[in-house]
Parts: structure tokens; sequence; C-alpha cells
């Protein structure tokens, strides 16, 4: 009886939630099983793409994120791979420093008061809803929606953000929006189409607006206008969560004031990373290698070395550490040279077939500057214990050897050309003679990286910042973690890897980066400049000659502190004038309103008002 009393109140229960019996089972192919979501909101996200809650995020915060904003703005902060972005309506000449400026900054994540974002614990709560516990931020913006000048450039054509990123799968993929103030239609509020999202990944180019479109500004070229749409009024604090295949846009702003809005896309770390090549998303990747070459010079920014990393670790790939080395000319004391030892004794995650060192040489290297040695085959034994060796000269810091290995293994010294490359196992056991010539092995060790795939991600580890054993120079190292993505940042003297990753520099992008595989000429426009190489650390004396390379690389770098200093002095300027055109504007307005209170005051109550005025007859 009171089994058969429990089925029925079973049954009353699943027909409140929707299933008709107690077999009936609800599958969702968007959301991921959680207690956060009600069963009514995951319904909601599944049909339509896109879910509202409301003052998610707190007064506060959007205070400080807005604080923060401005700041850059004001170009008190710059951080660390910030882009700034700016309406097409406004010219260079209008540019000061101010939010009236800045449409847009993204991939914001070396700044820690914006990144905070990201990480609010009332985000991130709903964010695991949708892309499982694992979570990576893929892409940052704030968004400063400008006043539109008549001409419309202040919207945004009706696109699919998934457009934009090279990994898959989408529906791993999310969006988190906030609302810094009031938004509606009145200042250019979110316009979604829902249930889009089921849709497949449209063709995106530019639109052919009269008034221009602002860049990157893709939209869907052919889509179905009957469409329902939804304009979202959001009040400060609402966050919108939506899908990466959702088509949406904005309006533009018909308000005096500039409209602001934060959001991060996240994604599970479980992702991988997809070739666009062929499909439609090959205009945005080739816009982006465009900018990059426009931007810092580059002839070619291909970074054809990672077609041979990823024959090692596979698809999804990580820079954990880099190394440049400049090996000294020995003093007689033998502490040049490197004891033998295995890469993996110094970094603490496996496994170790996931993991492969990418060594360049920057010029001509041999036994009589120290070349590489290595035991061929050692990689297939296990860790050794290292040590400091007991040499009389002494030791560089960490520079640590094996204490016991067979002394009978075959050795082979590396003869290498400039440009050439060894990838070797972390396991092998190598090191490095000393250097008896007379100059610095200048740039030995070009890039040693050591790349990892999806397999590492389970363990995180922090290593700090350290010093290069004989290298003269501070080595970062990176945090081996599964928060952020591959990052390839670009700087005018070549391209570094980094963790912490804005979208439109990884997964494919990077593979156009890579297409094509390594010779010996690309290496230096991977890295650095032949001739900033040869230069690199180097003490010259006032009589040594001086290459032709070198000297058009000092006009360069001559150039480019020019235009610099043009560029700040044109700032001044424009910030001077519109000083002075402010000052002026005041002292006429009290100018006027001086004579307007002489003129009432000396009022006789005739008409016309002044004797001076008056027509005489």
């Amino acid at each position: 009886m009171d089994r058969n009393r429990a089925s029925a109140r079973l049954t009353v229960l699943l027909r409140h939630l929707g299933c008709r019996s107690a077999g009936t089972i609800v599958s969702f192919g968007y959301t991921r099983e959680n207690n956060v979501l009600s069963l009514e909101q995951r319904k909601f996200y599944e049909e339509n793409g896109f879910l509202v809650i409301k003052n998610l995020v707190s007064d506060a915060d959007i205070q400080r994120f807005r604080n923060e904003f401005q700041r850059i703005c004001r170009k008190e902060v710059k951080p660390l791979g910030l882009s700034v972005m700016r309406d097409v309506t406004i010219t260079k000449s209008e540019y000061v420093p101010s939010e009236k400026v800045v449409s847009k900054v993204q991939d914001f994540q070396e700044d820690e008061e914006l990144f905070r974002y990201c990480t609010l614990p009332e985000i991130l709560k709903y964010v695991e809803c949708f892309t499982g516990p694992n979570i990576m931020a893929m892409h940052t913006m704030l968004i400063n929606k400008p006043p539109d000048s008549g001409k419309k450039t202040s919207r945004h054509p009706l696109h699919q953000d998934l457009h934009y990123f090279p990994f898959r799968p989408s529906n791993s993929i999310v969006c988190a929006w906030t609302a810094m103030e009031h938004i509606d239609r009145n200042n250019g509020c979110l316009v979604v189409l829902p249930g889009t999202h089921k849709g497949p990944l449209q063709p995106h180019d530019y639109p052919q607006w009269e008034g221009g479109v602002n860049i990157m500004f893709h939209g869907i070229q052919d889509y179905d206008k009957n469409n329902a749409r939804v304009h979202l009024v959001m009040e400060k604090g609402d966050t919108v969560f939506f899908h990466p295949l959702l088509i949406h846009g904005s309006g533009r702003n018909k308000s005096q004031g500039f409209r602001k809005a934060i959001s991060c896309h996240f994604a599970d770390a479980n992702c991988h990373y997809i070739d666009v090549e062929g499909t439609s998303q090959e205009n945005i990747e080739k816009e982006v290698v465009d900018i990059v070459r426009k931007k810092h010079g580059f002839k070619d920014v291909t970074l054809k070395i990672l077609k041979y990393v990823e024959c090692f670790t596979g698809p999804n790939i990580m820079a954990i550490h880099t190394m440049l080395i400049n090996k000294p000319p020995d003093s007689g004391k033998k502490t040049s040279r490197h004891p033998l030892h295995q890469d993996l004794h110094y970094f603490p995650f496996r496994p170790s077939n996931s993991i492969v060192c990418a060594w360049t040489a920057m010029e001509h290297i041999d036994r009589n500057d120290g070349c590489l040695a290595v035991l061929p085959g050692t990689h297939k034994g296990p860790l050794k214990p290292h040590d400091y060796p007991q040499w009389e000269g002494g030791v560089n810091i960490m520079f640590h050897g094996i204490q016991d290995y067979d002394k009978n293994n075959a050795r082979v010294h590396l003869v290498m050309e400039k440009g050439d490359t060894i990838f070797f196992h972390p396991l092998l056991i190598h090191g490095s003679g000393r250097n008896k010539s007379q100059g610095f092995r200048k740039v030995h060790i070009h890039i040693t990286a050591l790349f990892e795939d999806e397999c590492m991600r389970k363990k995180s580890h922090v290593v700090s910042s350290t010093t290069c054993p004989g290298s003269m120079l501070e080595v970062s190292l990176g945090t081996v973690t599964c928060q952020k993505p591959l990052e390839v940042s670009f700087s005018p003297s070549g391209v570094i890897f980094r963790t912490g990753a804005s979208s439109h520099l990884t997964g494919k992008i990077l593979k156009s980066l890579t297409g094509q595989l390594l010779s010996s000429e690309d290496v230096e426009e991977i890295f650095m400049q032949e001739s900033d190489a040869l230069n690199f650390l180097k003490k010259r004396s006032k009589r040594s000659p001086r290459f032709q390379d070198e000297v058009n690389v000092e006009n360069r770098q001559k150039l480019w502190a020019d235009e610099l200093r043009r560029e700040y002095h044109e700032e001044q300027r424009n910030e001077f004038e519109n000083f002075v055109e402010e000052q002026n504007d005041e002292q006429g307005e009290r100018s006027r309103e001086a004579v307007e209170q002489w003129r009432q005051w000396h009022y006789d109550g005739l008409y016309p008002s002044y004797l001076y005025n008056r027509h005489h007859i």
C-alpha cells in the first residue's frame, strides 16, 4: 500500500516536472547536470540558446571594473597583451586619452582587476552548468559602445561568436555578458534570434554599410530574416549566458552616453583546436595574420616550428619553459660547460613522452664554442638522480648533473649551422662543453620550449621566476595549468609563446602561423632577427666594424622611436588645443554673462531698453 502511494506521488511529481511517466527521461544537449539551474531554466536555454540571470554581479564589482577601464583609457595602466579598439568614425587627430575614444578593450587577462570578472564565483557557478567543472577563460572584452555619429557605425551586425573561435565542440563554449548599466534599445542592447544555436556555423564577412564597419565586425551574409528577434533589456548587473552559435548583434547607440558591458567566453578545458583552412573561418584567420604583419612589420609570421612540435605532443600545445643562453668564453676554470643532465629533472609534470624540447642554433656551433653533446638512446631509461658535480672551478647555480651514468655510452657532438633545430626527448642525457673561443656563443639555445598535450593538464604546478644558469638573462617560467591556453604574442623582435591567450591567436590561427615546414632561413623570423641576435649581449669596442644589417636595425629602431615621439607630441598638442578651446569658450561665456548683468542693472523700464539704441527722429 505504501509502495503504491509512493509510486503515485512520484508520478505526480514527474508530471509537474514535465515527464509523462517515471520511465520518461529528459535529455539535455546544451547544459550539464547541475544543481544551479532549475528545470525551466535548462529547458529555456536548450530551446532558445540564451539565459538571462537578473542582478548577478554586484554594483561594487561593476564600479571597480568601470574605474579600471577609465584608468586604461587614461593610459595610467598598460596591461600586457591588451588590445584597445576605437570606432571607425574616430579619426586619429581626435585622439585624446579618455574613455570617449575607446570603443572596446579585449584580452585583459593580464589585468588583475578586470580579470576578476572571469573569476567571480557567481559567474563561474553558472558557467559550469554549460562547460563542466574544468573551465578555461578564452576571450575577454569590455565594450564601451559610443553614441552613434549618424553613420550607424556603433551597431554590430548579426553574427555567431563561433566564427572567431578555432576550437570545438561548440556545446562546451558559453559567453557570459554582463550589463554595466541600464541597457535598452535606445543605447544599443543585445538582440538575439532564439533557437538559431541549433543550426550550423554560417559564412561571415563585412556587411556592405554606407557609413563603414568597424574592424573585425563580421556579419552573417545569409540568414532567415523571418526569425523572431528578442531585444534584451537589462539592468546593471544582469548577465546573459548564450551559446556561441546563437545569432546575435546590437543596434546603434542613439543616446548621448556610452553603453558599457563586460564579457568573457568560457570553454571546457577538453576542447580541441581545429584546422580552419578551407572553412568559412579562413577569412578571419587571414585578417588576423595581416593585422599582425602590418602592426609589427613582419615579412612572414609563420611559426613553422609548431609543425614539428605537434608530431611529438599532439595538437594541444602549451609552451612551458623558454630559455635564451649566451655562453661566455671560458675563463680557464671550465665553468662555461654544462654537465650531462636530463631536462625532466627540472619539470614536475608528466608524462615525459608528451614533452619535447626545440633547440635552435643562431649561428655556427661546434665543439670549439661548446656545442650540444647527446647520448643517443638514453631517453628510453628512467630519470636519474641529479646533483651539483664536484668541479674544482665551481658550478653555475642550478647546473645539476647526473651523478651515475654509463660512461661507455657513445656521445654525439652536434655541429650545427645557423637556423638548424634539434628536437629531443626530456629524458635524453645531454650537456655542452666549455666555450674555448674568444667570443660569446651568442644565442646558443634560441628557445627551449617544452610543450604539453591535454593529458598533462591533470596536474597544476606553478614555477617561480629564476635566473637561467649561465645565460645572464632572467628566464620566465610559465604556469602549468589548464586555466589559460597557448598565446602567441608578438613584439618588434619576433614572436613569443606564453600562457594566457586570446582566442583570436590560438588554434587554427596558430595553425595558420605554422603553415609550412621549418627551414633554416625562417628561424630568425620566428624569434629574433639575425642582426639583433648577433648583437645580443655583445660588448662591442669602439673600433669594432659594424655590419650593414646592424646599421639597418639601429635605423629602424630610431625611426620607431621617432614615430612614438611624434605620436606623443601630437597627442599633447591635441590635448593642449582642446584645453585652450575650452578656456576660450569659458571666458566668452563669462564675458557674455557680465555684459548681460550690466545691461539688466542699467535698464530704465523704457523700450528700447538702452538710450544709445533709440532711433533719433
